[in-house]
């Protein structure tokens, strides 16, 4: 019998219309990715029971906790859906190019993931799933990629697929095709940097009657932080973070007419600590949060990404 191989596995992406629930119309898009941490686990119970001996007895079972991480390559055509899954619909513009603009919800749409492993026919299916972390670090010479947290309700292992997908093809972007902007205008100094999204789901909503799997994922308050190292030149960064100065942040990444942009119209720096490590260049991390105060684009975080693709 084959061993499953990694480089044959598979995930595919659905919305749900009902938490929890497959759709009646299945449409699942198989996207690309690195990594799928992503699973069900159940833990075993110790238990106090008395009966005249020192054996232990057989524990119990506990709660089923749907959890893991997924790690993307970051591309103009996949991570759409992602952004979905994050943010709900977007608000679309254009006829093509198009422009999709994504903006904080109060609320967002369950999924349907599955994970793969094609050469030996076996698919573990997990419904109601939500994202709950976008993690994006910018900068380097490496693969551009980005991890995203994923909660989920229930696991379902089958030996046919969900239904047969589309495949969407990779549309990669590189390091090098960056450019960030802080405080409106374009920063030369940045060496290199992170975006966190937490979106502050609860998952401890475990129900009675659905083998103690989660019964819903209801939203929370959004937590965006972030940082950028610079190059120590001047104290402009530094000064603002010791004022408690508002500034912006906007990192863009440009292709042909394709672009991505995820901008944080309102932050505000930590105080930082400039050290000396050593003889050579000084570099400085910057710390920052973002927030909703006052801007016209009533959003912590507005995502805008222009591809051919009409709607996700």
């Amino acid at each position: 019998m084959p061993q499953a191989k990694g480089l044959m596995g598979r995930l595919c992406v659905d919305f749900e219309s009902a938490f929890g629930v497959s759709p009646s119309t299945k449409a699942p898009k198989s996207l690309p990715f690195n990594s799928i941490s992503l699973g069900a686990q159940q833990s075993l119970i110790d238990v106090a029971t008395i009966q005249a001996t020192r054996n232990p007895q057989a524990p119990g079972m506990g709660r089923i906790s749907v959890d893991g991480s997924i790690v993307i390559p970051m591309d103009l055509t996949a991570i759409g859906y992602w952004f979905k899954g994050m943010f709900n619909s977007a608000t679309v513009t254009g006829t093509g190019p198009y422009t999709h603009t994504w903006k904080v919800s109060n609320t967002q749409p369950s999924m349907v993931i599955e994970k793969g492993f094609t050469d030996i026919n076996q698919y573990f299916l997990y419904n109601g799933c939500k994202i709950n972390g976008f993690k994006l670090s910018f900068g380097g010479a490496g693969e551009l990629t980005a991890t995203i947290d994923i909660l989920g309700a229930t696991e379902t292992l089958s030996g046919t697929q969900y239904a047969a997908p589309t495949a969407v093809a990779l549309d990669r972007i590189n390091n090098f095709q960056a450019t960030l902007k802080e405080g409106g205008a374009t920063a030369a100094n940045v060496l290199s940097g992170e975006i966190n999204l937490n979106f502050g789901l609860d998952g401890s909503q475990y129900t009675v009657g659905t083998s103690y799997s989660r019964g819903d994922i209801p939203e929370g308050l959004l937590n965006i932080t972030g940082t950028i190292k610079a190059l120590f030149q001047d104290a402009t960064l530094i000064n603002k973070g010791i004022n408690g100065t508002e500034s912006s942040f906007e990192l863009i990444y440009t292709s042909g007419t394709k672009s991505l942009s995820i901008k944080l119209p309102e932050i505000q720096f930590e105080r930082p600590n400039v050290q000396i490590e050593g003889p050579a260049g000084i570099a400085v991390d910057l710390p920052f949060r973002a927030f909703y105060n006052n801007d016209a684009g009533n959003s912590a975080v507005i995502v805008t990404l222009v591809n051919s693709i009409a709607s996700y």
